[in-house]
C-alpha cells in the first residue's frame, strides 16, 4: 500500500496548505527544520503519468510557492534543496522533498566527469538513516528504549506542529 495514498495521509498536524492537485506538508521525519514534502494528490510515478495539463501547469507555482514559505520561516536559510525519491517501494508516488540548506551548513560537492551522473553533493556533515538511531538507541537501553524514543517521538511532533504554524503565516499564494 502506497503511503501517499493512505486515508491517514496526509496527517492533520502536518498539512501546511492544499492546492488542486498537490499536498504541501511537513516531513514526519524530517531530516532539519522545515524539511517538507511536496506530493501529488494522484498516485503517479512520474509527470509522463500525468494527463491533466492544469496539474503541470500549476506545478511550478505551487513549487515556487512552497519554497518561498520555507526560505521566509527562518532567515539562515539560504537555498532549498529538491529531491525527488520515489524509489522506495512503499512510496513510488510523484512527490519532492524540500530540505533547506542554512548558511552554516558545510556543502561538499564530489565531481567526475568520468561518471554519468557527474555530481553529488553532500549537505551534512552526518548522514543518519531514518532507523538507524532507533535501532541505535534500543541496542544501547534495551528496555528503556521504549520510552526514550516514545520522547523523542513526542519532540519531534511537537517541533513539527511549530514548524507548520510558522510555515503556514508565511504562504503567500495569492
Amino acid at each position: 500500500m502506497c503511503i501517499f495514498c493512505s486515508k491517514k495521509f496526509p496527517l492533520e498536524y502536518q498539512l501546511i496548505k492544499e492546492f488542486d492537485d498537490w499536498y504541501f506538508v511537513a516531513d514526519i521525519n524530517p531530516m532539519r527544520d522545515f524539511h517538507c514534502l511536496l506530493v501529488s494528490k494522484n498516485h503517479y510515478s512520474w509527470f509522463e503519468e500525468i494527463n491533466n495539463i492544469n496539474t503541470l501547469k500549476n506545478f511550478w507555482n505551487i513549487l515556487k510557492i512552497c519554497i518561498l514559505a520555507i526560505k521566509n520561516s527562518n532567515k539562515n536559510i539560504i537555498n532549498i534543496s529538491i529531491l525527488s525519491l520515489n524509489l522506495w517501494e512503499k512510496s513510488k508516488h510523484l512527490h519532492f522533498h524540500l530540505i533547506p540548506i542554512f548558511c552554516n551548513d558545510s556543502i561538499k560537492s564530489i565531481n567526475d566527469i568520468s561518471i554519468d551522473w557527474s555530481w553529488i553533493h553532500f549537505l551534512w556533515n552526518h548522514e543518519i538513516i531514518q532507523d538507524s538511531y532507533k535501532i541505535y538507541i534500543e541496542n544501547i537501553f534495551w528496555t528503556l528504549s521504549d520510552d526514550i524514543l516514545k520522547d523523542i517521538e513526542n519532540k519531534l511532533k511537537e517541533k513539527i506542529i511549530q514548524n507548520v504554524k510558522i510555515l503556514k503565516n508565511n504562504i503567500n499564494y495569492e
